[in-house]
């Protein structure tokens, strides 16, 4: 007989099977991440300090992430669950030095810049979710030295964020560094702007403008803007079309360079190369002009070459070619290489 109590067994049997058949509603919304921090570059032992972190968009300089863990040599590694409906995703990351994305407990990471000398670029990965569910996400970052950021942004695109780094820069084109150090200045010239920074070779930043002559460019180094000549860099995509700053250099005034020690060394009689290193085998960097002049900053043992700074290039030129004043005492002047074995090919070159 089909009484009350068949009855409530049957709805409450029909409502229980509804709700375990019903799809889940997975919500889009701004983890926490639970961030480790350790002393070392290599993620090991015990973390220093854990805590929850609301987004990664993390810019330290070069400053302690947090009391106990060093300014220089430490790592962070991240993790958080989170709610994904069925899409496309893209992540986004920015890293000073080193950084890895880890999706779902996959073998293979989705981003890995460790070692690979990216610092700096904006690097993205696309990956399809084919099953509404929470998954798991992992992020480490490692700082070797000097500046140290970290930014890490996911979005669906179908055009909502997962989560946003608002401070992750665009950096859709980038500057590679040729020259062994670029000054970094604050206007498009050599002899009216001032330098803030330098970069190194192989480093790679986002550019966020050129000049009206695409001779500069203006990158953010993570720290900063600054302009660098561009003829020391690569920009890639190649033919990359990036917006013109409408501001030009100050007018350059007439003044004579000024030096901060004694150790001045002049082109004579002609253009001398500038090398990556003391002895002609080495990489041309640029020249040093007839008549012009550049402080030293070293030399090699038996003074055959002279290691010096010219506008934006630190490099090697021959003492044969680039001459020290008479009377200045170059054994004050530090030996920062070896003399090279004998050459036999001029460094000089009659063109300006």
């Amino acid at each position: 007989m089909f009484n009350k109590r068949t009855l409530w067994v049957c709805l409450i049997t029909l409502f229980a099977t509804a709700l375990l058949l019903a799809p889940v509603s997975a919500q889009v919304v701004n983890p926490e991440w639970r961030g480790d921090y350790f002393a070392n570059a290599t993620l090991s032992g015990e973390p220093v300090v854990s805590r929850s972190d609301a987004n990664i968009a993390f810019d330290w300089g070069t400053g302690s992430p947090v009391d106990g863990v060093p300014a220089d040599d430490f790592s962070v590694r991240w993790g958080t669950d989170v709610a994904l409906t069925v899409g496309t995703y893209r992540f986004t990351v920015q890293a000073d030095d080193d950084i890895r994305v880890i999706f779902d407990y996959q073998d293979t990471p989705l981003i890995d810049t460790f070692g690979q000398g990216q610092a700096g670029q904006s690097i993205t990965a696309e990956f399809t979710v084919a099953t509404e569910d929470t998954y798991h996400i992992q992020v480490d970052y490692r700082e070797i030295t000097d500046n140290a950021y970290a930014n890490v942004s996911l979005e669906n695109l179908s055009g909502t964020y997962v989560f946003q780094s608002p401070e992750l820069p665009e950096a859709d084109v980038t500057a590679t560094i040729l020259a062994g150090r670029l000054n970094v200045r604050n206007a498009p010239s050599v002899r009216t702007g001032e330098i803030m920074t330098v970069v190194l070779r192989d480093e790679v930043y986002a550019v966020i403008a050129t000049n009206e002559a695409n001779s500069w460019y203006l990158i953010d180094t993570g720290e900063l803007s600054g302009w660098v000549s561009g003829g020391w860099v690569t920009i890639s995509p190649t033919g990359a079309e990036v917006p013109v700053e409408s501001a030009e250099a100050p007018e350059a005034t007439a003044q004579a360079p000024t030096f901060t020690s004694e150790f001045v060394v002049t082109a004579a009689p002609f253009a001398v190369n500038i090398r990556s290193g003391a002895g002609i085998d080495n990489e041309r960097l640029g020249r040093l002009p007839a008549g012009e002049s550049a402080e030293a900053i070293g030399r090699t043992e038996d003074n055959s070459w002279w290691q010096i700074n010219y506008n934006d290039i630190t490099g090697w030129v021959s003492a044969e070619f680039a001459l020290m004043a008479e009377g200045v005492d170059v054994s004050a002047l530090p030996v920062t290489a070896e003399a090279p074995a004998a050459e036999v090919t001029p460094e000089a070159t009659e063109s300006a």
